[in-house]
């Protein structure tokens, strides 16, 4: 709590208690009121009751009692309508005794008598928690609360009262107890099956984690899941999370609840919504409010791990609450003024306009000041001195204003408690100093001199006649914005008098002696509310303008003068407010450059404040002002976000790289040269041997201290958005030309491919504004005018290759079109020019990977032809032309043609180059890509381990090559069904890459996400989705959420979260990944109707049959227009939809559809094909279904007689197929076959499935109605027995499988009488 206080007393006043009083105080102020913290000297209601006893004689005027602290919350209370989590907060509007009774032999009797009961809160409390309660109040609340409970979270000293993440929220059914849940491990808590069951004391003190409590049977809860979606589930990827806030009856007592069915017997009995220990101690002696965060649930389940950011919640919200309550004026008792305090009123107030009438806000950094301002002790360091820096046109002298007025009425005394008195300091006279011209400084500090009765005639002897005047004054020097003037002139001398000093330049707060204050933009709130009043609305109708103004406050950066231009603007009837954000984009310079015709402020408009602060670096001729212009103007041609830092070492490093590589590719327009690094700013230092990062530091510093930008060592370099559009829209058209050569030439080489480059990979989510906001700042037809236009052409080809490594596929294609039309080519005919040629390469790839495979390979044919016409067969291009080609034949599924391309490239390679060169490495490598895809999976492993072993040899384990092939290799083990093999692989790559690479690496990525692909083949699905959702969460931070690989691992995991009966979880995030992919691919790409398929199956596990049914007859029509009847994809559709009909009973439609399959697939897949076989098994089931036994035998004898000849006998797929060949026997009466053949499935399964597998279980079940089938009820009921057990210990109390298992046995031994 101590660490939500504005000010503490201790550090100037010392306060005595009363004689007896036993407890320990904090005293100061949170916001307007003075506060005392009581420290308790322990938990419970006689601790807060003796405190609060304690109290009253050294506090007499206290108004109102806050208890604050942490409570175990009811997650029923509320209603199914709004969910309570852990981290939330609950307000008390009343207080019950929930343990004061009568205890009787059967239980204890709560008194509920008028008369034993805590009274209800007075009137002002219970109309305030009312107010509270409403709609703005409560925003209001919430915001505040979160800001608090943020700024604390962020302070370095409370690093660990973080959120713990989502994940840690955990909440178990009432009647699931918190023990041993593994029988063998404890023989109390194996007995422990009712509810007065007792648990051994170890299962006490052990965790959720440590018991093997099974996360299958937490609750599900909306809130939670939404929260998680939103990248929250760890503490690692969250600071807070928005707490609800939760008004109701709050039950108070010494026993600590851990129990929930004792908890909600209670609540119901209460009506309450949370548990806690202190707040009926304090009750009946003061006007109290309890405010508790939840740190658990009252059950046996809770934990710690939540106690610390529940309180900093609590704590915060408690801050807030304060903000909203208001104390009654009331006149001050016993007080005596002090004999040396001045009575006589303000003499001299000199401020130079009146308070703009728009002011809104700033009332913390006010209060501060005048907290500040107003004592009269003297400090150790002589003057009183505040400093505002910041932006300018943000409001510093408005605050000043503002202060000077509040300062100027400031009472006499200031009542801290009725009986104690703070000395209040009163100024006789108030003057104001512009220091923006030291000429005018002089002239108004000699003025100021001579109102004090001084005949000052120099700077020397006004500071000499305030240093020694008896009279106390303010001085308050403003626009002290020159980073090269020393401001120490105007101070006076000694330790007389208080300065308040203002001043874009940072390192100026270093003049504050009593606070400094960066001042910023306003919070949202304040932001909005001043632009509605600039706009001249009805404050009744403010609430219809919300989003409106959240738009505008959101371009503007919440910078204050800007928005009072827009409210002007719109006052004015230039446009609605609606219609702001569409004005701005257009004519961006007007609108920041309107000024209001009333309430002006010193500099008129946005860009004008902007240009003082210019005039700083524009007066200077040394090198560190003109290398900070240069720095600015290549900033405004880039994004106004995060810059990382290192790209300017990376430019520098490419560069030296270049030195080898420039000149020699002129033919080639993908290649730099030495007019591009000639182009760099002076302050990289190219020509030197070493990275010299000192210029660009000065530079940037300078910057920093005009407040223009914000440096940040971790993130880099950033603009407020206006202050990079001014910096933009000021200059004129000749240094925009150069300032966009510069930025462009600093992203192509920092970036460059050819050098090896992998900045486009390590830092695409930071880089990615920055190349979109460069490329769209200028258009490409002007853009060629700049310079010669192959140097041009080079820098937007090599961003355009940097929107090929971000996957930025559309802008890359929009990029590629603009060249095409400013050059006068033709897309779909290449130049025959080598120079151009790698356009069309380029536009080859992109259209590949935008799903418009067929152009792609026409192009990229086009390409081949030219270059073989051309180029020598061994020239580097020549040989890349049909490597990319291949690569569009793969997509297209023209996989032989690729397998051939490939081939032909390899034979020229194997001829030219030796056996380790990477190059004829790199073939074999894709040559063996191509098998697998054509599924010659022997070929495709045989390459790829010579390729390994090669690279093995000669490269170090960590190389990326090797890696890649390894990687590969894997995946080719996977596709085998050598799913050990495969794993062991990918651990060995993901090892490696892990302690090499950085976490958001790509290829790492990659090989996580593969290596969790193949824990899911193998079964082992918890591991599988942990790092699936490893993955997610990184690539969710670092890429777009339209990135293909993003996207990609979503995909997976929700096809996981399937597997693993999360079905809810998976439709989620399979129609999180849809919608994205609707809105930015075409309806015929391969991505889009894959994740339109695995939702559609999804929807069919969800028995959303309909839904699952109209997705997959629109993901078959739409297959059935662009791929041939043969396709796999297209079939393994038509297969589901089939299985979808089934389930909603559309019999014949599904039969019909599964018969088309098979013919198709009997046509052209030989009969041990894995997918044939599946689709015969699934029509002879739908035979099954609809009463065609003999046809489903006929059909599954089939299918199982050829997985007998090629599958070994524990395969999985034959193992599904003799057990349904099983159930079709049972239905045909042919019961000792069903049971011979049940019987062997059972026997295989219990050597290969652990006892509890879902499939084992399904076979054993099975079994056991055929014995009942056959008239063996004890064989049937212990088998039942059997199944019901462990189906009880790994399925939810409501699960079909546990419920059809439960009700057979219960059938049967009520039918025979075998009970235990």
């Amino acid at each position: 709590m101590e660490a939500m206080f504005d000010t503490f007393w201790e550090n100037k006043h010392s306060f005595r208690k009363a004689p007896g009083d036993p407890n320990a105080y904090t005293t100061g102020r949170i916001g307007e009121h003075n506060v005392v913290l009581a420290h308790m000297p322990g938990m419970g209601k006689v601790a807060s009751a003796s405190t609060a006893a304690s109290f009253r004689p050294s506090f007499g005027g206290v108004r109102l009692v806050l208890v604050v602290g942490i409570c175990g919350g009811v997650p029923t209370a509320m209603g199914e309508d709004k969910e309570m989590l852990l981290g939330d907060i609950v307000v008390s509007t009343a207080i019950v005794q929930f343990d004061f009774g009568r205890q009787h032999p059967n239980g204890m009797k709560r008194k509920d008598t008028l008369e034993d009961n805590l009274s209800r809160p007075n009137q002002e409390i219970r109309a305030f928690l009312r107010k509270l309660e409403g709609v703005q109040s409560r925003n209001r609340l919430g915001e505040n609360t979160v800001a608090c409970l943020k700024d604390f979270c962020n302070r370095n000293e409370f690093q660990d009262w973080r959120y713990p993440g989502a994940d840690e929220d955990v909440l178990y059914p009432p009647t699931y107890r918190h023990k041993h849940q593994q029988r063998d491990a404890c023989n109390m808590c194996a007995q422990c099956n009712q509810e007065k069951d007792e648990v051994c004391q170890k299962a006490l003190e052990l965790s959720c984690a440590d018991l093997g409590c099974d996360s299958k049977e937490q609750v599900p809860r909306n809130r939670l899941k939404q929260t998680k979606l939103n990248g929250q589930a760890s503490t690692e990827t969250t600071l807070v999370c928005e707490p609800e806030i939760h008004f109701g009856r709050i039950a108070s007592g010494d026993v600590v609840v851990k129990s929930g069915l004792h908890r909600d017997a209670i609540a119901t009995e209460t009506e309450t919504i949370a548990f806690e220990m202190e707040g009926a101690g304090v009750w009946d002696n003061f006007p109290t409010v309890v405010i508790k965060g939840i740190c658990d649930y009252a059950d046996s389940h809770k934990n710690k791990k939540w106690q610390k950011y529940a309180a900093a919640s609590a704590a915060a919200l408690t801050k807030a609450f304060l903000k909203e309550w208001r104390e009654v004026d009331r006149p001050s008792q016993n007080t005596v003024a002090p004999d040396d305090m001045p009575l006589d009123r303000n003499m001299h107030f000199h401020i130079p306009r009146l308070l703009n009438p728009l002011f809104t806000g700033r009332t913390e950094v006010v209060q501060e000041m005048q907290d500040a301002l107003n004592t009269r002790e003297s400090l150790p360091g002589g003057q009183r001195r505040f400093v505002l820096t910041g932006l300018g046109g943000q409001g510093k002298s408005e605050i000043c204003i503002k202060v000077a007025n509040l300062v100027r009425q400031q009472s006499v005394t200031s009542i801290i408690r009725d009986q104690t008195l703070a000395n209040v300091l009163r100024y006789w006279g108030i003057f104001w100093v512009d220091v923006h011209r030291p000429s005018n400084a002089e002239k108004e500090l000699v003025s100021v001199a001579k109102k004090l009765g001084h005949p000052a005639e120099t700077l020397a002897d006004a500071r000499h006649a305030l240093a020694n005047t008896s009279k106390s004054w303010l001085l308050i020097l403003d626009n002290a914005d020159d980073p090269n003037f020393d401001y120490q002139i105007y101070f006076p001398p000694g330790d007389n008098g208080a300065v308040i000093m203002t001043s874009r330049v940072t390192e100026c707060s270093s003049y504050g002696t009593i606070g400094s204050e960066a001042i910023e933009g306003l919070d949202s709130r304040n932001s909005i509310q001043l632009l509605l009043k600039a706009s001249n609305l009805a404050e009744q109708h403010w609430p219809s303008y919300d989003q409106h103004a959240k738009e505008v406050v959101k371009l503007l950066g919440s910078h204050t003068l800007a928005l009072i231009q827009a409210g002007a603007y719109i006052a004015q009837g230039h446009c609605e407010l609606g219609e702001y954000t569409a004005t701005y984009q257009r004519q961006r310079a007007r609108l920041l450059k309107y000024r209001p015709k009333q309430a002006k402020s010193r500099y008129g408009d946005v860009y004008t404040t902007f240009e003082a602060s210019a005039e700083a670096l524009e007066c200077s001729n040394d090198e560190v002002a003109k290398d900070a212009s240069c720095l600015l103007n290549i900033l405004s041609m880039l994004d106004f976000g995060s810059l990382p830092s290192q790209i300017f070492e990376k430019a520098w490093k490419q560069s030296q790289d270049m030195h080898r590589l420039v000149d020699r590719h002129q033919e080639d327009v993908l290649y730099l040269d030495s007019w591009h690094v000639s182009q760099l700013p002076a302050f990289i230092n190219v020509g030197n041997e070493e990275w010299d990062s000192f210029r660009l530091k000065e530079a940037s510093s300078l910057l920093a201290s005009l407040s223009f930008v914000t440096n940040t060592a971790s993130l880099g370099l950033s603009m407020h958005p206006l202050a990079h559009s001014w910096a933009k829209d000021r200059q004129d058209d000749e240094q925009c030309k150069i300032s966009w050569i510069r930025a462009g030439c600093l992203l192509a080489i920092a970036g460059y491919i050819h050098s090896n480059g992998d900045l486009w990979c390590l830092e695409q989510k930071r880089l990615r504004p920055h190349v979109l906001a460069y490329l769209d700042g200028v258009s490409v037809e002007n853009a060629i005018s700049f310079a010669s236009t192959d140097m041009i052409l080079k820098i937007l080809l090599q961003c355009g290759q940097g929107l090929e490594q971000m996957f930025e596929d559309i802008r890359l294609e929009e990029l590629l079109k603009d060249v095409f039309r400013a050059v006068g080519a033709d897309v779909a005919r290449p130049d025959s020019s080598l120079k151009m040629l790698p356009i069309w390469r380029l536009e080859g790839i992109v259209l590949k990977r935008l799903g418009q495979t067929q152009k792609a390979v026409d192009l990229l044919q086009q390409v081949l032809s030219i270059h073989e016409t051309m180029l020598v067969e061994s020239h580097a291009n020549r040989v890349t032309s049909p490597h990319l080609l291949a690569k569009a034949y793969v997509s297209d599924e023209q996989v032989q043609e690729s397998i051939e391309l490939f081939q032909q490239v390899l034979q020229i390679r194997e001829r030219t180059l030796p056996e380790t060169h990477s190059e004829r490495l790199a073939s074999q490598h894709e040559l063996a890509g191509a098998y697998l895809d054509n599924k010659q999976v022997q070929e495709s492993i045989e390459l790829f381990q010579q390729v390994v072993q090669t690279r093995e040899r000669v490269l170090i384990e960590n190389n990326q090559n090797l890696l890649a092939s390894q990687h590969e290799l894997a995946g080719a083990y996977l596709f085998n069904g050598q799913v050990q093999e495969s794993i062991e692989l990918f651990k060995q790559v993901v090892q490696i890459r892990e302690r090499t690479l950085p976490e958001t690496h790509s290829e790492r990525l990659a090989s996580q996400h593969e290596l969790a692909g193949a824990y899911l083949d193998n079964k082992q699905v918890q591991e599988s989705i942990e790092l699936f959702q490893q993955v997610v969460q990184i690539r969710e931070r670092t890429l777009p959420e339209t990135h293909s690989k993003r996207l990609a691992s979503q995909h997976e995991l929700a096809g996981a979260y399937l597997f693993n009966g999360q079905v809810q979880e998976s439709i989620e995030l399979f129609q999180q990944v849809v919608q994205i992919q609707e809105r930015t691919l075409p309806e015929t790409h391969s991505e889009r109707l894959a994740s339109q398929h695995e939702l559609a199956r999804a929807y069919l596990g969800n028995r959303q049959v309909q839904e699952s049914i109209e997705l997959f007859e629109r993901v078959v029509q739409i297959k059935g227009k662009v791929l041939p009847e043969s396709h796999p994809h297209r079939l393994l559709s038509q297969h589901e939809l089939a299985r979808a009909y089934l389930g909603n009973r559309q019999v014949q439609e599904s039969i019909e559809l599964f018969q088309q399959v098979v013919q198709i697939q009997e046509r052209t897949l030989p009969e041990t094909h894995s997918e044939r076989l599946a689709s015969q098994h699934e029509l002879a089931g739908a035979y099954l279904f609809n009463g065609q036994v003999q046809e489903s035998i006929e059909l599954f004898k089939q299918v199982v007689q050829i997985q007998e000849r090629t599958l070994p006998e524990t395969h999985s797929e034959r193992l599904a197929s003799q057990h349904e060949l099983a159930r079709a026997y049972l239905g045909n009466g042919q019961v000792h076959e069903s049971i011979e053949l049940f019987e062997r499935v059972v026997q295989i399964e219990g050597k290969v499935l652990p006892e509890s597998h879902p499939d084992r279980l399904v076979s054993q079940y099975s079994l056991a109605v055929a014995y009942e089938v056959d008239l063996q009820p004890e064989k049937a009921i212990r088998l039942l027995e059997h199944v019901v057990r462990l189906r009880r210990s790994t399925l939810v109390e409501k699960h079909p499988d546990r419920v059809a298992s439960e009700t057979r046995l219960v059938h049967l031994q009520t039918k025979h009488g075998k009970f235990d």
